[in-house]
Parts: C-alpha cells; sequence; structure tokens
C-alpha cells in the first residue's frame, strides 16, 4: 500500500524573533536571509571501557543563530538598536535581549513555541559600495527554553500557566 505523500513544512512556518530591551515586542528575524537556522553545537564524547566496550556521550552545549546578511533600515528599531550597540561598544548588560520561536502547521495552529534569554552579538558593521549597511549579528541562547502560546495572526507570544 502507497504511503501518504505530507506536503513540505513551509520555512515561512518557523518563525525566529529576538526581542532587546526596550522593544514593545518581538521583532521578526528572516526579511533579508536566504537561509535562517537555529544552530546546534553538541559536546559528543566516545570512550572506550575497561570491558572493551564503547560508550557514547552527547551534550548540548550552545544554540545559536547568525543572522547575516542583516541590512539596516532607515527608521527600523532593529537597525537603529545594532547601530547604538555598536557606537557605544556596548557592554554585557546591553545586549541581554530575549530570543522567541515558533512553528506552526500550514493552518496556522502552533506545533510549538519557546522564549528563551540570549544576547546579541554584532559580527561587523559596514559593506560594499552596492548595499545598505550591513549589520551580521549572532543571537547566542542562555539556559533553557520556556514554553509558549503563539498567536500567529498578531504574532504574539504569552506564558503558558
Amino acid at each position: 500500500m502507497p504511503q501518504e505523500i505530507m506536503p513540505k513544512t513551509a520555512r515561512k512556518e518557523f518563525r525566529q524573533y529576538i526581542k532587546p530591551a526596550g522593544f514593545d515586542k518581538p521583532y521578526v528575524l528572516g526579511r533579508d536571509n536566504t537561509d535562517l537556522s537555529a544552530e546546534l553545537s553538541w559536546d559528543e564524547t566516545d570512550e572506550l571501557n575497561v570491558l572493551d566496550e564503547m560508550t557514547s556521550t552527547n551534550k548540548l552545549t550552545a544554540v545559536s543563530t547568525s543572522i547575516e546578511p542583516y541590512y539596516a533600515r532607515r527608521d527600523d528599531e532593529m537597525a537603529l538598536y545594532l547601530i547604538d550597540l555598536y557606537a557605544r561598544r556596548a557592554d554585557l548588560d546591553d545586549i541581554v535581549a530575549v530570543y522567541y520561536e515558533a512553528m506552526i502547521d500550514n493552518e496556522g495552529e502552533t506545533i510549538f513555541a519557546n522564549k528563551q534569554p540570549c544576547v546579541i552579538l554584532i559580527q561587523s558593521i559596514g559593506g560594499d559600495s552596492t548595499d545598505a549597511i550591513n549589520i551580521p549579528f549572532n543571537i547566542k541562547k542562555i539556559g533553557k527554553p520556556v514554553e509558549q502560546n503563539f498567536a500567529f495572526a498578531t504574532e504574539t507570544f504569552t506564558d503558558k500557566t
């Protein structure tokens, strides 16, 4: 019996946001990106025990997202924030934010939604003569994610009770 072919999940159904201090709502990421992924880093260890058996351990050590490129747009809240961080050579207290992510199905129902503390790390600022100012940055997640409710129509996150 042939297996039913399921449609692919569209990339736009996995949404990523960042909410630095002072922002009224989370800022959606990905406007300038053809590739935007949450990257997982693992510490993998294989050891041979005294019984000559191989044991493996895997520990998730970091989750990060690289926003590259990010083109500064006039009057864009994120661009103004990043330019200010760069101009002030901001320290750790200024770069702490909250990362949000949500995945929805093709009906707009939430599959999962999380929020997680993070830091925003500017990679560089500048660009070539043909483009806008490029300010690529990394988002490094800290700690464990916390489950959220997500309303796709309004792109609103709320704490699960």
